[in-house]
């Protein structure tokens, strides 16, 4: 068996991350078109900024983010995109034991101690969270995979999955 390399889950990793930039900008657009309107809340949050003076007041910034829900609206938004995320990740993962960019790269995710035993998704949503752990100082938990014997970073060994490469 065959360990994916550092390079070769970064590469798989970019190109996921292309896809999901394809796949959220527009959809992020929508959710922000529904939620605000043709502006979006950046826009809003600098029209309010510049129709101030050199300060704007905590009451002021309050009365602004509560005002037509908009910091509701904000959060609602930003949950909904992890949330695709989190779906996205754990389907493709349970469903073919990679994400695109690891199936265009001819690796798949397996259980660290026995490859042909199926994983549950209890685990796929324990690896999504570990993401955060892993990247959280200084991506730390990625770059270990480049020092461990079977090249798993700290999240495939919170959820206790190894990467491989297949031909």
């Amino acid at each position: 068996m065959e360990y994916a390399s550092f390079n070769r889950r970064i590469m798989a990793a970019t190109l996921d991350l292309v896809l999901l930039t394809i796949i959220l900008i527009p959809l992020s657009a929508l959710m922000n078109y529904f939620a605000y309107g043709a502006k979006h809340p950046f826009v809003l949050m600098a029209e309010f900024f510049d129709s101030r003076d050199d300060s704007v007041s905590t009451d002021e910034l309050w009365t602004f983010l509560m005002t037509d829900w908009f910091l509701y609206k904000y959060i609602i938004v930003q949950v909904l995109s992890f949330v695709f995320l989190l779906l996205y990740h754990v389907y493709f993962w349970s469903k073919f034991a990679a994400t695109p960019g690891k199936m265009l790269l001819k690796c798949k995710i397996v259980d660290s101690e026995d490859a042909m035993r199926p994983i549950p998704i209890k685990r796929y949503v324990a690896r999504f969270f570990s993401y955060i752990i892993s990247a959280l100082p200084l991506c730390i938990g990625f770059i270990i995979s480049s020092f461990t014997k079977r090249r798993q970073t700290l999240h495939d060994l919170i959820s206790k999955t190894v990467v491989i490469r297949f031909k």
